[in-house]
């Protein structure tokens, strides 16, 4: 009967008996959980708790059993280890709660021990309990608070408030401040639970009799021992600002050549306060000016100094208004104005363009200028008269002055008046030819002309006439006519020389 039942069972009900003994050790280890408490910072070999003892397991027992931490591979391992011997539960490494939990209000370790024969699981777990061991503490060593001497009795200012890493009681934080009779310390209590020490003004201040005071703010914890931090704070009474700064002009005019280096000093402006302490303090700056104003100058906030920031350039611009600002330590301003004068320095060669030969000069106009002008005409004028000159000496003496009769312009020859064949002169008119040249000296000035061919009046009222000349002319050129020095040819026309012109050979040798 007994085998059958077992056959009964088959493979189902043996996974029936694993899965009871399985809940069977979860349960046991669930209910056998083990808990301490030690206060952090305790040395390495320190002593947590017995833990073979509050596991029920005798000495006798230990060896076989095989008692061991069971987080192999996290973090816990490296805090905790379990003596085989005895079985007691040791720390293995320094703990410090701020850097296991930071701020959180409780901080522990959890882990499994494992022991064997049979094979159980316990949970354990040791909470690592706050010691005082940070004081309060400031951010600053001193607090500097700048009170007017205005500022009327029960004025509050807040103060800094102290930082405590501990936690619990360890944080809690008071605030005790040193005796003075112009000062008193209020506690006022923020949201999250925290104090906000205040400085409360008891009296008025005269900056005359008192004009700065020390005190010391202590910040104490709830600890035991009672650990505690301080701070300094100045107080320094400060005139009332009722004067602004003022400038000793509103407008300042300076020149400033455009070869001059950059970090030259263009201008120091200064303006006073009448009010002490930093009231008085005044700082310079540059007001709201163009980018292009900006890059050129730079100013010293303290000493007022404006100096050359980047070179000048006359032909670029020519002057540059500067704004300037004067600021004292209450905030009031004063400003001017600094016009900077840009002076021309001969940096750039010539350029001559001529738009147009005549150019009006003013009356007024300067000096230099007018003789410029007349000394350029009279180069003008020469230039000119020498250019006709020169012309007139390779051309030679024109022909009407040998036809009047000037004989030393006059050769032996004929003269050959204009071409006449459009008809423009009178019907009657004389052509001359001149006499034989006579002898000129050799230093006579002009020189003869050269030789001119002599032809007949028929050759030569015919040669560049309108028509053609005859190829049968037996005139010879070079030689003189068969007739006597002169002949007078007068026009076969009709009408008769006009009369009041008179004879145009009178003055010739016709």
């Amino acid at each position: 009967m007994a085998v059958r039942r077992r056959q009964r069972r088959g493979p189902g009900g043996g996974r029936a008996l694993l899965g009871a003994v399985l809940w069977c050790v979860w349960w046991r280890a669930a209910a056998e959980r083990v808990r301490y408490a030690i206060p952090e910072e305790l040395g390495r070999g320190s002593l947590v708790g017995p833990l073979a003892r509050d596991l029920g397991l005798s000495a006798d027992e230990l060896p076989a059993r095989r008692l061991q931490v069971a987080s192999a591979g996290k973090k816990q391992m490296n805090y905790f280890t379990v003596n085989e011997e005895n079985g007691n539960l040791y720390v293995n490494e320094r703990l410090d709660r701020e850097e296991m939990c930071g701020e959180s209000a409780t901080c522990s370790v959890s882990f499994e021990v494992l022991v064997h024969n049979p094979l159980n699981v316990f949970h354990v777990e040791v909470a690592i309990e706050d010691v005082n061991d940070n004081s309060p503490s400031f951010s600053n060593a001193a607090l500097d608070l700048d009170i007017g001497e205005w500022t009327p009795p029960g004025a509050r200012f807040p103060l800094e408030m102290a930082q405590d890493a501990d936690v619990g009681s360890n944080s809690l934080l008071t605030y005790q401040l040193t005796s003075n009779p112009s000062f008193s310390l209020a506690i006022k209590e923020s949201p999250d639970g925290s104090n906000q020490p205040e400085l409360v003004l008891e009296r008025a201040l005269d900056r005359e009799k008192q004009s700065s005071f020390e005190l010391v703010l202590t910040a104490l914890d709830a600890g035991d021992p009672v650990r505690s931090g301080t701070i300094k704070i100045r107080v320094n009474v400060t005139d009332a600002n009722d004067n602004p700064p003022v400038f000793g002009e509103d407008r300042y005019r300076v020149r400033l050549r455009e070869d001059s280096a950059p970090g030259s000093r263009v201008l120091n402006v200064s303006a006073s306060d009448a009010d002490t302490g930093n009231n008085a303090h005044i700082t310079y700056g540059f007001g709201k000016m163009p980018a292009k104003v900006l890059q050129k100058f730079m100013m010293d906030a303290e000493s007022g100094m404006i100096t050359l920031k980047e070179a000048l350039d006359f032909e670029d611009t020519r002057s540059y208004t500067l704004l300037v600002e004067a600021r004292d330590g209450g905030g009031l301003m004063a400003q001017c104005k600094v016009v900077v004068e840009v002076l021309d320095v001969n940096d750039n060669a010539p350029e001559i363009t001529i738009l147009s030969l005549s150019s009006p000069v003013p009356e007024d106009a300067p000096f230099y200028l007018v003789l410029a002008l007349a000394l350029l005409s009279a180069l003008l004028v020469l230039s000119v008269a020498l250019l006709v000159l020169a012309r007139l000496r390779r051309a030679g003496p024109p022909a009407v002055l040998r036809c009047l009769g000037a004989q030393r312009f006059s050769v032996a020859g004929a003269a050959f008046p204009a071409d006449f064949c459009e008809g423009t002169l009178p019907y009657s008119y004389n052509l001359c030819v001149a006499a034989p040249a006579r002898a000129v000296p050799e230093a006579a000035w002009p020189p003869p002309p050269p030789a001119v061919p002599i032809l007949s009046a028929e050759e030569l009222l015919g040669g560049d006439s309108c028509e053609k000349p005859s190829p049968n002319s037996s005139a010879v050129v070079g030689e003189p006519p068969a007739a006597s020095d002169s002949a007078q040819v007068q026009n076969s026309n009709d009408r008769p020389s006009s009369a009041g012109f008179g004879d145009p050979c009178e003055h010739c040798d016709c």
